[in-house]
Formats: C-alpha cells, sequence, structure tokens
C-alpha cells in the first residue's frame, strides 16, 4: 500500500484554519442577532423564514398604538361627546365665578407704591397737559423712587425752558420742579442761575421804564394807554420775577448732588 501525499491530506480539526472560520461565524451569529427557525421538512434553516425575535413586540406596539388613535379620532368626531365636554367647561366656569372662595384663577392687582415724597404725583393730575404730565413725573419718579429714575436731557430741558410759566408748571408742582432743580450741577446749574439774574434785572429795566412813562406822559391819557404794557404780559413777568428770586435763593443755599 502506498502511502498519501502530504499536500492531498487532510489537516486536522484543531488546525488553525478551521478554528478561524470557527471563530468568524460566531462573530457574524452574534451581529446578526438571536433569530430562531421553524422545522421543515430537512430540519435545516430556511432563509425565507427567518424572523427577528426583537421586531414582534415592536410591531406589536405600532398596531396598538394605531388602535388607541382611531379610537380618539372617532371619539373626537362624536357629536353628542363633544357637546359633553363643551357643558362640562361651562359648569366649571359657573362654578368658579359663583364660588368666592375660589380665588386661584384672579390676578391679583398689583399694589401702588405709597407716595412719602411730599410732592403731588403728576399722573394723578387730569388738569396738567400731557407734555407737562411727561416731563414732570420724569422728576417726580427722582424722588419717588431713586432706583428706577434714568437721566434724560431732554426732559430736563423742558423744566429749565418752562419753569416761569404758570400754566407748564402750576404752582401746585413748582415746588417738585424747584426740588428737581436744586439738584443740578455744573454748566446747567450756572446757566440757570444766570437766567435768573437777566430775567430780574430785564423785569427792573422795564419796570424803571413804565414809571418814567408815566410821568413823563402822566397829563395825557391816550399816551398812557400806549405806553402801558398789556395785563398778561405784566402777569407772566411778575411770575418770572418771583420764581426767579425763588430759584437764586435756593440754589445759592442748597448743595448739589445730581447731574
Amino acid at each position: 500500500m502506498s502511502e498519501a501525499s502530504p499536500s492531498t491530506s487532510r489537516p486536522p480539526v484543531s488546525h488553525p484554519k478551521y478554528l478561524q472560520s470557527e471563530v468568524a461565524s460566531t462573530a457574524k451569529q452574534k451581529k446578526a442577532g438571536k433569530r430562531f427557525k421553524r422545522p421543515g421538512k430537512d430540519n435545516n434553516l430556511d432563509t425565507t423564514k427567518e424572523i427577528a425575535v426583537e421586531g414582534l413586540p415592536r410591531e406589536e406596539k405600532k398596531s396598538k398604538k394605531r388602535k388607541r388613535e382611531v379610537e380618539r379620532s372617532v371619539d373626537d368626531h362624536d357629536p353628542e361627546d363633544s357637546e359633553k365636554k363643551a357643558k362640562k367647561k361651562l359648569d366649571r366656569a359657573e362654578e368658579s365665578q359663583s364660588d368666592p372662595a375660589n380665588t386661584s384663577d384672579v390676578v391679583a392687582p398689583t399694589k401702588k407704591r405709597k407716595n412719602k415724597t411730599g410732592f403731588p404725583d403728576p399722573d394723578e393730575d387730569v388738569s396738567l397737559p400731557e407734555q407737562s404730565k411727561k416731563c414732570l413725573a420724569y422728576a417726580f419718579l427722582q424722588f419717588h423712587r431713586p432706583s428706577k429714575w434714568k437721566f434724560n436731557k431732554a426732559r430736563q430741558n423742558w423744566i429749565l425752558r418752562n419753569i416761569w410759566s404758570s400754566e407748564m408748571i402750576p404752582e401746585t408742582h413748582l415746588p417738585l420742579a424747584y426740588g428737581y432743580l436744586m439738584k443740578i450741577q455744573g454748566g446747567v446749574r450756572e446757566n440757570l442761575l444766570q437766567s435768573c439774574r437777566t430775567a430780574l434785572e430785564n423785569h427792573k429795566t422795564e419796570a424803571t421804564l413804565s414809571e418814567k412813562a408815566d410821568l413823563v406822559d402822566g397829563a395825557s391819557a391816550d399816551t398812557k394807554s400806549t405806553t402801558m404794557i398789556p395785563p398778561t404780559s405784566s402777569a407772566a413777568e411778575s411770575t418770572k420775577e418771583i420764581r426767579a428770586q425763588e430759584l437764586i435763593d435756593l440754589l445759592s443755599t442748597s448743595d448739589t448732588s445730581v447731574s
């Protein structure tokens, strides 16, 4: 008997070639997931009948979810059901209105801060013009709520221009305007003082001229009527003189703290 050649002999099962193929097949099965086979004629694994075990519960969940959605849509389109829901809502609203103890949905009104400034609130004065109300309210906020107050140059200039007008800043709110102007400093303060001095000098000059005119033309009534200052302008000038003198007294004695 002739011996088999080494090239045609079959390697043993423990050969590395077989071990590598077994490791590769095991890794492939783990990656694909667990599968089971249904018994066939030859009890072989039929690839057309392989079903993933993890797929079944997911499909069942989807079908149940679809059923619930269909049931909800049917309930929503039911007219009797919608009428019942609307009636329940109306009943709840009536109960909440009739029950005084149920105040959970009622929004409490914001509590207004008490005025401790000593000045009247311009927002509560209905007789003030709109622009006067805005600018005086700006000055009032500096005393009422200093943390909320912010400097506004336009409104400060309005107060400086209209401090002589009894219509724009009436006597009721004059202390507030004085209080605000006492806090200004720098060039604005100096300009205000100069305006007050100029107003006083102009008033004295006009008074002197009117007195001379009255002495010269005292005998003629017609001449008097042409040289007399109209009552309205005279009242405005006297108001300006009084306020200018008061401002000079206040600004010369007060300490500046706010620009």
